[in-house]
């Protein structure tokens, strides 16, 4: 296709300087897909640098606890992605003799990886002509040929597929398929696309019609759910050293293998009597009346899930029965930052940091 050797000119003189395009280690490069999947490149950056510092090669990773991985990826949110890495490296290490798989077909056999993943991967580290379509391709191509498919649809990745194949017949796929993605990240934006600079414009179907706000084609989206926690943030002394209580969550639903605080979950917003009727409460702190209008209240926004927090605190004097060891944790208040955090319980951290104005971290 004609445009393809100027996106490819654009690409090479305008790409961003980003580590992981200065590499052609196929482990490197699998790391920094998965770290930029639903996340920016200046927030996956930094996270990117840490994690192959710390991780250098498959072999570390995969000889690495899952609480070390977490630890380092905590903050950039989707622990699944954290802990499917940290499947995938070990599946590596022991079926493919610590070499990543030279092609998508293999690739996608490994947890986490999916088709856009497997193609990314093996078309920049392996040279494999498989289209990589993210939300940015689908933009570009959606505009440029005025497609009225919807975003994620299997009409407009056919589309993208073919196109993008036609493009790789004489150009480096790896190329071809990141020439797409930073031209939908720079030029083809969501909002405000800067067409009189894009250097496609002119086979541009939307751009020649002065339509390019009304594609892509949006995909109709899930309202998020509300769901309601109330946290014991329960603190103690014990051989003069201050702790706090902690859980780590279990399998089946958000932030699993992090660690967060005894929960009392209600399906409507608490109220005082329904904390007093929980389970938790009643076998903890039957004697103690809880007040939400004393508690710290944070609203946390996930994908899928608006959580309404409140965080309630004790002291552990306060219970009634002691805790229950391998449930709960008992965590000195130096050895926090051992520990994974979802973002909501580090925000909590933060805020009681400031309300406090010292370094204890609640």
């Amino acid at each position: 296709m004609p445009i393809t050797h100027l996106l490819i000119s654009w690409y090479h003189e305008s790409c961003r300087p980003l580590p992981w395009r200065m590499t052609t280690n196929p482990y490197l490069i699998w790391i920094s897909e998965v770290i930029l999947q639903q996340t920016r490149v200046d927030q996956g950056n930094p996270y990117y640098q840490r994690f192959a510092e710390r991780f250098p090669t498959v072999t570390a990773l995969a000889s690495a606890s899952e609480a070390d991985v977490l630890l380092q990826w905590q903050g950039l949110g989707y622990y699944s992605r954290a802990r499917n890495l940290h499947k995938a490296a070990r599946t590596i290490v022991d079926k493919y003799d610590c070499q990543l798989p030279g092609s998508s077909a293999e690739l996608i056999k490994l947890s986490g990886i999916g088709p856009y993943t497997a193609s990314a991967v093996a078309s920049i580290a392996f040279k494999e002509p498989s289209p990589a379509i993210d939300g940015n391709v689908m933009r570009v191509m959606a505009r440029y040929y005025s497609a009225d498919s919807k975003v994620n649809s299997p009409e407009l990745k056919k589309l993208c597929t073919i196109a993008i194949r036609v493009m790789m017949q004489n150009h480096h796929p790896g190329d071809v398929n990141q020439a797409l993605m930073e031209l939908g990240a720079l030029i083809c934006r969501p909002a405000a696309p800067m067409c009189t600079v894009c250097p496609i414009q002119q086979g541009c179907s939307s751009f020649s019609t002065g339509s390019q706000s009304k594609f892509p084609v949006p995909a109709q989206k899930a309202k998020p759910r509300n769901r309601y926690f109330v946290y014991l943030v329960l603190t103690g002394i014990e051989r003069e050293a201050p702790y706090i209580v902690l859980r780590k969550r279990a399998k089946g639903d958000i932030w699993q293998g992090l660690h967060d605080f005894p929960l009392i979950e209600t399906k409507e917003t608490p109220t005082d009597s329904a904390i007093t009727d929980s389970l938790l409460w009643k076998s903890l702190l039957p004697t103690v009346r809880p007040s939400l209008l004393h508690a710290t209240y944070l609203k946390h926004q996930l994908t899928h899930q608006t959580l309404h927090c409140w965080f309630i605190r004790q002291s552990t004097e306060n219970l009634s029965t002691g805790l229950n060891e391998q449930e709960y944790l008992k965590i000195p208040f130096d050895r926090l930052h051992h520990f994974p955090f979802p973002r909501l319980i580090q925000r909590y951290f933060e805020l009681r940091r400031t309300m406090d104005n010292d370094d204890a971290p609640i």
